[in-house]
């Protein structure tokens, strides 16, 4: 059989900027896998077309008299799919941890294989994150092989044919920014 898309295995950077607790979703991790806009000002074409996450690493920040709240809770917000059968926080509550934290999908959860980029809603997970937390995302995806394009994402800031990377947490949030990369919201 004739592969005929190209698969990319990458870790991308982001950064907390405001904290919180934010919602991903798959058109979130599509965006921040990049694209080119097509619409000045209106769309990002991403070049995603399907992805495999890996893992999640956090590098909490220092917040001088606040105890990190740096955590990942897996869920499934998708009603066209078979629910997870676990949520899974990682940390227990009120446990609090200075150090780097990994976090990797569930098995037997959506994420522990394949996702398809277009046509899906609803958060895969949240992150909650203090300002300065630094975030990696391991993931892998495949280009599109012009068969099934994946939906344009909504911009309101992006030059005709610039190449950007959004933000995890959706370019309308735009909290958790791409960090050494061309990004835009």
């Amino acid at each position: 059989m004739l592969q005929l898309a190209h698969r990319v295995s990458t870790t991308l950077r982001f950064q907390v900027q405001g904290g919180g607790t934010y919602g991903v979703t798959v058109a979130d991790i599509t965006g921040a896998c990049g694209g080119i806009v097509r619409v000045v000002n209106n769309s990002l074409q991403p070049w995603a077309s399907s992805f495999r996450l890996k893992q999640v690493t956090m590098y909490p920040a220092s917040v001088t008299g606040s105890a990190d709240v740096d955590n990942i809770v897996w869920s499934n917000g998708l009603t066209n799919f078979v629910k997870d059968e676990v949520k899974d926080s990682t940390i227990p509550t009120g446990i609090t941890v200075p150090q780097r934290l990994t976090f990797r999908p569930p098995s037997k959860s959506l994420l522990s294989d394949w996702v398809a980029t277009n046509g899906a809603a609803g958060a895969l997970f949240t992150v909650t994150a203090n300002g300065g937390t630094v975030i990696d995302v391991a993931i892998d995806y495949t280009l599109t092989a012009g068969l099934a394009e994946p939906g344009t994402i909504s911009l309101t800031a992006g030059a005709l044919g610039g190449v950007f990377y959004l933000a995890l947490d959706g370019a309308a949030s735009n909290n958790i920014t791409p960090v050494g990369l061309p990004t835009t919201h």
